[in-house]
Parts: structure tokens; C-alpha cells; sequence
């Protein structure tokens, strides 16, 4: 699941959940949109907000498919 799929499921915005997750509201929309790639620190803070539901592979996965 990307985090764009998740935050429009749960319906989050990105500042919430960069509030919660520790990331600036800038960040996670940069991430969300595929313009920049999170770092390890990031994706970890990612897949703890999300209890799982968003994990590296998924943005592996993006990478994969972008190219």
C-alpha cells in the first residue's frame, strides 16, 4: 500500500500525519507524491504510524514501477 492509498483511506492529511508520525507536513507530501524518496529514518517513522500497513517495499515497489 503506498502512503498516498493509506492516508486517503483512513482520511489523513499529510500534516496529521506528519504530526504523529514525526515528519513535517512538506515531507510527507513529498513523499506521498513520489517527488522525493524517504530516508531510512523516514520510511521507519512511516511504517510505525501505519503499524506496517506502509513499508519500505512499497516504496521499492514505486521505484520499480517508475522506471
Amino acid at each position: 500500500m503506498t502512503l498516498e492509498q493509506y492516508l486517503r483511506s483512513k482520511g489523513i492529511t499529510d500534516a496529521a500525519f506528519g504530526a504523529s508520525a514525526g515528519l513535517s507536513q512538506a515531507q510527507v507530501s513529498r513523499i506521498k507524491r513520489g517527488v522525493s524518496m524517504p530516508s531510512w529514518d523516514a520510511i521507519a517513522k512511516i511504517m510505525k504510524a501505519t503499524d506496517g500497513d506502509v513499508t519500505a517495499n512499497d516504496f521499492a515497489a514505486a521505484v520499480e514501477s517508475a522506471q
